[in-house]
């Protein structure tokens, strides 16, 4: 690199430099390099090949939905911008793939968060959590899952809730269940169960209404 600065092989000594460290699985070194390469030498014929590693490097740092997506939003981010910068691009398929295997990941780590609240007994923070992901992301996986999970939630904070809270409370979850039964006409996992939360809601509230 050193002896042939400013020479013009040294252009292609940098674009191998940067693979070298691609092949050696240092996805964070190789993608500073293509970046670098692009901004060093904006005329190459490899400027487009080198923004588009700079972004699989990217793809290559995400980590297990387990862990912290902060770098899948990253890479995600990144695929697009390639696609908007170069829509008529060869990689733009390739791209396409992989956000889409991002996204899926993402959505994961979003789908166990919302039920973590549900499995800890919080039920007032699974309500939002759940009806945040669904809110936010219009493909969520599990979907149904989540929107009855907020219907379930609702119930089980009426039950738990002081008695002057509850009839407010348990007409709440009598209105989420009905939202649910509209949106999922159809279900086969939780319909029984909604139902049951609507008859017991209002077994409930008409027991409350004698007593009051």
């Amino acid at each position: 690199m050193g002896l042939y600065y400013g020479k013009p092989e040294r252009e292609e000594i940098y674009y191998l430099y940067a693979y070298s460290f691609y092949g050696d699985g240092m996805f964070m070194v190789a993608g500073y390099h293509f970046n670098n390469f692009v901004q060093t030498y904006p005329l190459s014929p490899k400027k487009e090949e080198a923004s588009y590693m700079t972004t699989i490097c990217k793809y290559k740092r995400s980590l297990p939905h387990e862990l912290d997506q902060s770098p899948t939003k990253d890479a995600i981010n990144s695929l697009q911008a390639f696609i908007n910068k170069y829509p008529n691009s060869t990689y733009v398929s390739s791209c396409n793939e992989k956000i889409d295997d991002l996204r899926t990941q993402l959505l994961k780590k979003v789908y166990e968060n919302a039920k973590l609240y549900y499995s800890l007994g919080h039920y007032k923070s699974a309500m939002v959590s759940c009806t945040n992901a669904i809110e936010d992301y219009p493909d969520m996986i599990n979907r149904e899952e989540l929107s009855y999970l907020v219907v379930n939630s609702a119930f089980l904070y009426a039950e738990n809730s002081v008695k002057k809270k509850q009839t407010e409370r348990y007409k709440e979850a009598i209105s989420l269940a009905n939202q649910f039964n509209k949106e999922f006409p159809k279900s086969n996992n939780f319909k029984k169960e909604v139902v049951k939360i609507i008859e017991k809601s209002n077994f409930v509230l008409s027991v409350l209404e004698e007593t009051t």
